[in-house]
């Protein structure tokens, strides 16, 4: 049996911390030493590139590319040290490096993702947003192609097979049986590994949930997902509870 980890939606930027969900995720890491990793994309926020913010100076004066490319990098090198095979799927936010590309070619080699991060070199599998679902197993694996309400069911119904993406900030789930051959599929939606209330949402309540998930997996390709909850700092997974001690001192002092 294959044990795995997904992830969705760290939007790391270099200058801020990490968020302590994505930290309390490595904590479990260390311990679980997962076979995979599969990363459901935005691993970078690129807030600096946005049309949203192309008139913001100051955003601008604050970031640079190097910055965030180097912390990804260390974070590949952590995560390859932990498991043996990764696999790197590209989200809405890291695709604004195609499109700043675009607008200036003579810096697209410095802003490619599989040049920077060398996918090759490392043994990352690398699937872009334009390329058919990664599969593993009978599981597929994509960002997200929709922000319906249900985008669980319209996910499902639109791939017809199993599947898990991130992109909404929240876990959703729908399944769904065929009477006649009695095949069952299941779509999940994973939850993000990033602030519930970023700045840039000007105190417009979100209900996004800080999460991930992880996968048993036999040679036939038949699993099990199970999402994981991170709530007040805290999680429990096979009899054990992982916290980050700074994060529960907190939410005890405000209690």
């Amino acid at each position: 049996m294959r044990r795995g980890i997904i992830k969705a939606d760290e939007h790391h930027d270099a200058t801020r911390e990490f968020h302590p969900s994505y930290r309390l995720l490595k904590k479990f890491a260390d311990a679980f030493r997962p076979d995979f990793v599969v990363d459901l994309g935005d691993i970078l926020d690129l807030e600096y590139i946005s049309t949203f913010n192309k008139a913001d100076l100051k955003k601008l004066s604050a970031h640079d590319f190097v910055d965030d490319f180097d912390l990804v990098n260390r974070e590949y090198d952590w995560w390859l040290e932990r498991t043996a095979r990764f696999y790197q799927i590209q989200g809405n936010h890291d695709e604004r490096t195609e499109r700043a590309a675009a607008s200036a070619p003579m810096f697209s080699s410095l802003l490619n993702y599989a040049r920077v991060f060398d996918y090759a070199g490392r043994g990352i599998s690398y699937t872009r947003l334009v390329d058919p679902p990664l599969k593993i197993g009978k599981l597929n694996l994509i960002h997200g192609w929709y922000t319906v309400k249900y985008h669980a069911f319209k996910t499902l119904m639109a791939l017809g097979g199993n599947v898990a993406y991130g992109h909404m900030h929240e876990f959703q789930t729908y399944s769904h049986t065929f009477p006649v051959t009695g095949q069952e599929i299941q779509a999940w939606c994973i939850a993000c590994l990033n602030d519930v209330n970023p700045e840039w949402k000007k105190g417009c309540p979100t209900g996004w949930q800080n999460g991930f998930a992880v996968v048993d997996m036999v040679d036939s390709g038949d699993f099990n997902l199970y999402p994981i909850n991170i709530i007040g700092g805290k999680f429990y997974f096979e009899g054990r509870e992982y916290a980050l001690a700074e994060a529960v001192d907190t939410i005890a002092a405000k209690e």
